[in-house]
């Protein structure tokens, strides 16, 4: 896959505009009603004092000819639209990298995984490959498996423009039902997860896991892996029984018939899409305090 050089904002800009609200950014982030949003910090009010308001300038290239290099003024707003776009719930409108407190070592470990990947070359230019490996975190929940990857999402929109969706499993699994009494069909809904450059995937496994619902699971990452697209995962399902989600289930028969179940994910999405997963995805392990609680106890 061709790959994509793009120089960061805070970089580029830094010595022209600046401030203590965004960090030198040129924007800041909100929560707006279901999403999160992006919008322009105060200190890009003024003219930009690179292309004196013109958008762009012109430049001699190597060749000798004229082009026209459109200026970070503009850049800014494209990606704070992919921003927009990526549809990351309210809630994690402030979640960044920077922000994630880690309390055990693997949350650590995966937070140095994604800070390399933002990682300069050479040139000093920050480098993001089309197709490049996904991730897969696997732990309890609370353990800040939505945050880290939120906070990457953040990163590949508004600092490299990369077109990213993240996707709450289980809501794709309503929307879909919901499709069958509209005009709708499945595809309509699952086109544009296939077709988005990184796609995260939250929650995946939730839900009754029956056969239509692997079907889904089957059709969305068995698209992406034959596309060679980045594909971002968190699960609540771990690879060992003693780890993985521990939930109750009831079979056709009275309450009495309850059992509390432990699927690992393997089991969970069989053998065909766990295979495809691993060859996807760098699996890390997520644990430590759950957050949810500690909060809950204040």
């Amino acid at each position: 896959m061709a790959s994509s050089h793009l120089t960061t904002a805070s970089t580029e800009n830094r010595d022209l505009t600046g401030c203590h609200l965004c960090e030198w950014k040129g924007y800041q982030t909100l929560a707006k009603r279901d999403y999160a949003d992006a919008h322009r910090c105060s200190c890009q009010d003024d003219m930009c004092a690179r292309c004196e308001g013109a958008g762009g300038f012109e430049i001699i290239l190597e060749s000798g000819n004229r082009a026209w290099k459109t200026c970070h003024c503009q850049t800014l707003e494209r990606r704070m639209e992919l921003y927009r776009s990526a549809q990351i719930p309210a809630r994690f409108a402030t979640k960044t990298l920077d922000a994630f407190a880690p309390n055990d070592k693997t949350q650590m470990a995966v937070r140095t995984h994604l800070y390399k990947l933002f990682k300069p070359d050479d040139s000093g230019r920050i480098v993001y490959r089309r197709g490049e490996r996904g991730m897969l975190l696997m732990g309890s929940p609370g353990t800040g498996k939505t945050h880290l990857m939120v906070g990457f999402l953040r990163n590949l929109t508004l600092e490299l423009g990369v077109p990213c969706r993240f996707q709450d499993f289980g809501l794709l699994l309503s929307r879909l039902r919901s499709s069958y009494s509209s005009e709708g069909s499945e595809m309509d809904t699952l086109q544009p997860l296939i077709d988005i450059d990184v796609l995260l995937i939250d929650d995946l496994g939730k839900g009754r896991n029956s056969k239509w619902e692997l079907g889904i699971i089957d059709i969305l990452i068995s698209s992406r892996y034959n596309a060679d697209r980045t594909t971002l995962i968190t699960t609540n399902y771990t690879d060992m029984p003693e780890t993985t989600l521990r939930e109750r289930f009831r079979g056709r028969g009275s309450a009495e018939d309850e059992v509390m179940q432990r699927d690992t994910l393997h089991e969970r999405v069989g053998d065909r899409i766990y295979s495809r997963l691993k060859e996807m995805c760098r699996f890390f392990p997520v644990r430590g305090i759950d957050y949810r609680q500690k909060l809950a106890q204040r």
